[in-house]
């Protein structure tokens, strides 16, 4: 009899599933942080060992905050949600706008890190800092993170436009935590029965049972073999 449900069932060729999807939230600390001063005059200098990270922007001068990433803990293809910084900011600076630039990374903070072509992920308007805080802002472009994610590598880097310095705690810091990256994406889609799925299979189940055990004459005592 089980015989006749198996291949009953396996005829129905019933697969209706349905893709179970979640959302998962990830937060990271850079792998390097640092930042690239350059006034066009002297040679560019390179600092990733001092407890801060500071962006700046006065005339021709310019220092950039840049920030390094590891993403290899999120699947290459996963469909980025969104994403946010938070950062601790010490006191100081005029109000500006800081804009978050973000492209495919290296895993180094170099020379090429300076003006280096990508995305406006965000941007920022921070006031005069009177008083040292800590400060989160959301994505509007998540696309250089997607972009980044079949390298593993991804650099964030902070521009100021208009005189201004900031001054970040970097990983170095001792008191105050270094920026972090929060990464919200669609994790791995897994197939799992519908209750339709179910519905019918049962319904197949019953159907086999049914024309196998009600024959004819049922109600006068008769009943099929077992095959």
């Amino acid at each position: 009899m089980l015989s006749h449900i198996f291949r009953t069932v396996a005829a129905t060729k019933i697969f209706l599933m349905h893709m179970s999807t979640s959302a998962t939230t990830i937060t990271l600390t850079p792998s390097a942080d640092g930042d690239v001063f350059n006034n066009g005059i002297t040679p560019p200098v390179i600092d990733t060992t001092d407890t801060v990270v500071s962006t700046y922007s006065s005339g021709i001068a310019q220092r950039d905050a840049i920030f390094e990433f590891d993403l290899s803990s999120i699947p290459d293809t996963a469909p980025i949600l969104g994403a946010s910084i938070s950062f601790f900011l010490f006191a100081g600076g005029l109000d500006s706008t800081m804009h978050a630039i973000d492209y495919p990374g290296d895993g180094v903070i170099d020379l090429s890190d300076h003006n280096h072509a990508g995305t406006t992920a965000a941007s920022l308007t921070v006031p005069r800092v009177t008083s040292s805080q800590t400060f989160s802002f959301n994505y509007t472009d998540v696309s250089g993170i997607a972009g980044a994610l079949a390298g593993d590598l991804y650099t964030l880097r902070f521009d100021v436009y208009g005189t201004s310095t900031f001054r970040l705690a970097s990983l170095e810091h001792t008191t105050y935590d270094p920026l972090t990256l929060t990464i919200e994406y669609r994790s791995q889609q897994q197939a799992v029965p519908t209750p339709t799925t179910l519905s019918l299979l049962l319904a197949g189940v019953i159907g086999a049972w049914s024309r196998h055990w009600i024959q004819p004459g049922w109600g006068r005592g008769q009943r099929q073999g077992i095959s």
